[in-house]
């Protein structure tokens, strides 16, 4: 299933200390991001998953399936902490 992902409302991307995190402006909590999460955390949001994949694995220069599985673990932990929403591409759930 392709997807792409939105922040939730209340949280924003942003650079503290010079380090990037998910800030919610709800909870006031920190979600501190590695520069790999970053980077994968960005092109979800510029595109859709199977795009930002591929993408991702040529900016790394490794197999997609590998990137497939740390985007989507990624993407499982932000959800899991409310910082992101999922969208289904087609209308399909």
């Amino acid at each position: 299933m392709n997807y792409t992902i939105t922040l939730d409302p209340s949280v924003a991307l942003k650079k503290v200390d010079g380090q990037t995190v998910l800030f919610s402006k709800q909870t006031g909590d920190f979600y501190g991001l590695n520069s790999t999460a970053v980077h994968l955390v960005e092109q979800l949001l510029a595109s859709d998953f199977d795009t930002a994949t591929t993408k991702a694995a040529k900016d790394y220069g490794v197999e997609e399936t590998i990137i497939r599985n740390d985007m989507t673990d990624v993407v499982d932990s932000l959800l899991e902490a409310k910082l992101i929403h999922r969208v289904p591409i087609g209308g399909h759930a």
